[in-house]
């Protein structure tokens, strides 16, 4: 029992000396303060979108030429919706027609059944994703877009206003980066159809088309 008194006051002893030596400082010892700093920043939203030949992404292009028609045969021309945006909910693109495809006079019939096929006055449009041969088939532009149905399959166009047919809503485009800037985009493939019967009125047709694409926030 003494043994065990005489080492708990040694312990005793020694604590109260080391808390003793730790509470006193010397009259020239350095002392120390804090402070803080906070470093923001901020970074803007940003979105480029150009239409561009559905072979080469770098070609800027307004015209998509449907040829000579002819009974018995579908004539088609594709281009390509270049986008990218650091938009943190992706972007929508959407279009709307300025009249139909017309040729003053006779305007051509919407296709009605999801397909143009020969035999048939019909003219109709269709959207690829970039992961469904909506862009060069190296495979060099990724970030596939979502296409809204029913324009997985030939549609009308003959909206006035705009109608939105695709959509990334999953953050920013960064799943290629490096150079040049462009494979840093998703290419939106669309292709116009038309096909025509031996009724179908001679002349020159033509239609505009206006695309829109909206960075979501």
């Amino acid at each position: 029992m003494k043994r065990y008194f005489a080492k708990a006051v040694s312990i005793a002893a020694t604590l109260s000396l080391a808390i003793s030596t730790i509470g006193i400082l010397p009259a020239n010892a350095a002392q120390s303060k804090y402070a803080y700093v906070d470093v923001t920043a901020q970074v803007n939203q940003t979105l480029a979108f150009d239409i561009v030949s559905a072979t080469d992404a770098t070609t800027t292009v307004n015209t998509c030429a449907l040829g000579t028609l002819s009974n018995g045969a579908v004539n088609s021309c594709s281009y390509a919706l270049r986008i990218a945006t650091n938009a943190s909910s992706g972007f929508v693109a959407g279009f709307r027609a300025v009249g139909e495809l017309t040729n003053g006079t006779a305007n051509f019939n919407h296709v009605a059944d999801g397909t143009v096929t020969t035999g048939t006055e019909e003219y109709g449009l269709r959207v690829f994703a970039s992961a469904d041969g909506g862009y060069s088939a190296t495979n060099t532009y990724a970030s596939p877009s979502v296409i809204n149905a029913p324009y997985t399959t030939d549609q009308p166009i003959n909206m006035t206003t705009s109608t939105p047919v695709a959509h990334f809503s999953t953050g920013p485009f960064d799943s290629h980066k490096g150079t040049p800037w462009y494979q840093n985009s998703t290419l939106i493939k669309v292709r116009h159809s038309a096909s025509i019967s031996v009724g179908t009125a001679q002349g020159a047709y033509t239609q505009r088309v206006w695309w829109e694409v909206t960075a979501s926030p």
